[in-house]
């Protein structure tokens, strides 16, 4: 979720102050959406009961910032927070993760202004599965 969060918050900075307002609005928006989801849950479930959306989010914010430094790095930054966002938890192929640095590189291109065509490269069904 957060990759994509990124993607689109990334796309929107680089419009400028209106894109950095859409930015925090998206925050802002997912931010009051899990909040009412989390009411739900803990009336329905007591281990949410001390769960703090406020600090959820810092995790979140977290994340943004280190792709957003991605971005601005090299590949060897981004594979790191990818794998580390994504695998850190499970054995994987490095194909997997080669695969997912080649799509964010590409995102990366269409962000920074310079877009790439995305028909150079087919993202295969089997690697989104281990997106998940």
């Amino acid at each position: 979720m957060e990759l994509c969060l990124w993607m689109y918050a990334a796309r929107a900075s680089a419009e400028g102050h209106k894109g950095a307002v859409l930015r925090e609005q998206m925050v802002e928006v997912l931010k009051s959406d899990v909040s009412q989801r989390l009411v739900v849950l803990k009336s329905e479930n007591p281990d949410f009961a001390n769960v703090d959306v406020d600090e959820l989010f810092k995790g979140v914010r977290q994340t943004l910032l280190d792709y957003d430094e991605a971005l601005h790095g090299d590949d060897a930054v981004l594979a790191g927070i990818l794998w580390t966002k994504f695998y850190h938890t499970r054995e994987i192929s490095d194909n997997y993760l080669r695969t997912l640095l080649k799509l964010v590189k590409k995102i990366k291109l269409y962000v920074k202004g310079k877009p790439e065509p995305f028909n150079t490269f087919t993202l295969q069904p089997k690697y989104i599965v281990m997106l998940n």
